[in-house]
């Protein structure tokens, strides 16, 4: 049977007028089963390189002591709320809106407390782990592909099989259809970086032939990098379809 989870995304914004943030932490919350766990990074270096001005022994004490905090409240009851409560995570978070935030995303999920929360981590902390250990691009489509079965989304894989042929001839390959709408998948990673560039490109230039049919177009994008130039990127795409997050993706509803 599946359980309804929560899930909030711990992330460090060194300037909210600037809106630049970096992923720093995964907690989990499972009321059915009474557990709560925050994972968090240990290579700090990242987000010395995001932001050369921030302090970090400061933030990684912080950050141990909200990990702590957290802990404690596995034992003790948070101001009434206790472990099996939905909105315990709500609780926990709702304070936080300077220079820590916590996103928080709910979901049905079969898998167990333990395999979420190392797939989160795999997701949300990309870097965290060892180049030979990181979540592939076909994981991460895997995973996608169960959290929308999970939520009876149902999808058609588009591929050379079953792409689009716009009125020039080529053809156009998509990574879902559901119902009206196309969704193209899009990795920013320091791997493929570099070769980025030529593939929006060419999604631009997809975008516009589509326009012209009356397709509606949805880029489903995965920045794991978050700089000026993946937003760059970002923002040209936002003027040939909509743009959305891989979780806005996850926790679409049936039309």
């Amino acid at each position: 049977m599946k359980s309804r989870v929560k899930y909030a995304i711990l992330k460090y914004v060194p300037n909210l007028e600037r809106n630049e943030r970096i992923n720093i932490g995964v907690t989990l919350h499972y009321p059915e089963k009474k557990q709560l766990e925050m994972t968090t990074i240990n290579n700090w270096k990242r987000v010395k390189s995001f932001d050369d001005e921030a302090d970090i022994q400061f933030l990684k004490k912080y950050v141990d002591d909200l990990k702590e905090q957290f802990n404690v409240n596995l034992v003790n009851d948070f101001d009434g709320f206790s472990l099996d409560n939905p909105l315990l995570l709500d609780e926990l978070t709702k304070y936080f809106v300077n220079k820590f935030i916590f996103e928080i995303h709910e979901i049905d999920t079969n898998e167990t407390f333990g395999d979420l929360l190392k797939n989160l981590k795999n997701i949300y902390l990309y870097y965290e782990v060892g180049k030979d250990k990181r979540i592939t691009e076909n994981e991460s489509k895997a995973y996608i592909e169960q959290h929308l079965l999970e939520n009876n989304i149902s999808y058609e894989k588009r591929g050379s099989k079953n792409s689009i042929q716009e009125q020039y001839g080529n053809n156009i390959n998509f990574d879902y259809k559901i119902d009206n709408n196309y969704y193209k998948l899009i990795f920013l990673t320091e791997d493929n970086y570099t070769a980025y560039v030529g593939i929006l490109k060419m999604w631009l230039a997809n975008a516009i032939m589509l326009q012209k049919e009356n397709k509606h177009l949805i880029f489903v994008i995965d920045d794991l990098l978050k700089n000026d130039r993946t937003e760059s990127y970002k923002k040209m795409l936002s003027d040939y379809g909509d743009v959305i997050t891989v979780q806005d993706f996850i926790n679409i509803k049936n039309a």
